[in-house]
C-alpha cells in the first residue's frame, strides 16, 4: 500500500498502568511525544476553585465533586494526604473503579490530542490474553477502540507482547522466539 508524501504516519498510544503515552512523527522527522501518569484522585466540589487557579486538569462531576487527572493527582493526593486511583490493574480496566471508563477518556483524549488529518489511524497497545489467569482482553480492547474512535481517529489495537517480538526480532528477519 502506497502513502502519498504528505499523508501522516498516523499516532501510536501506549496505554500503560503507569504510564498513558503517544508518539508522532512531526513533519521534520522527529518523534514527538506526550505523557500523562495513569492516575487519579476524586475530591470535593469545594477544591474546584483552588484547582482552576493552578490550571490542573480535571473533570467536574457538579455537586458529586471532582476527579483530578495525571501527574497533578498524584501531587494533590500528597498534599491532601490520600492515595491516588488507578483506572488500569495489571494491563486491563479496573472493575473495582467505577469512574475508570470516565477517566481513561479524559486521560487520552489528552495524549492524543487532535487528529492531524480526517480519521488519522491511530495503533493502541493491549495486553497479550495471559496463560496463567482468567481473564479476557476483549472487553479492555472494545473499550479503547471506542474512546479512540470517538476522538477522532482510525483505531487500530496492537497486541504489545507481539510488538516487542517485531522490534526485536527486525535484524534477524523476524525469525525468533519471543
Amino acid at each position: 500500500m502506497a502513502t502519498k508524501k504528505n499523508t501522516p504516519l498516523g499516532v501510536g498510544l501506549d496505554i500503560g498502568t503507569m504510564n498513558i503515552v503517544s508518539a508522532r512523527r512531526k513533519d521534520d522527522g522527529q518523534v514527538e511525544t506526550s505523557r500523562m501518569r495513569d492516575a487519579f484522585l476524586d475530591l470535593d466540589a469545594g477544591a474546584k476553585r483552588m484547582l482552576k487557579l493552578s490550571g490542573v486538569n480535571f473533570i467536574d462531576h457538579g455537586e458529586e465533586g471532582i476527579i483530578v487527572v495525571g501527574d497533578a493527582a498524584m501531587e494533590m493526593a500528597n498534599v491532601f494526604g490520600r492515595e491516588a486511583r488507578r483506572p488500569l490493574s495489571q494491563g486491563l480496566i479496573s472493575a473495582g473503579e467505577m469512574d475508570a471508563l470516565d477517566v481513561l477518556g479524559v486521560m487520552i483524549k489528552n495524549v492524543l490530542g487532535e487528529p492531524a488529518t480526517k480519521d488519522e489511524a491511530c495503533y493502541f497497545s493491549v495486553p497479550a490474553s495471559p496463560v496463567d489467569a482468567d481473564r479476557d482482553v476483549v472487553y479492555h480492547k472494545g473499550v479503547f477502540e471506542r474512546i479512540v474512535s470517538e476522538c477522532g481517529f482510525d483505531a487500530y489495537a496492537g497486541n504489545e507482547a507481539m510488538a516487542i517480538v517485531y522490534a526485536e526480532t527486525a535484524a534477524d528477519g523476524f525469525s525468533g522466539l519471543g
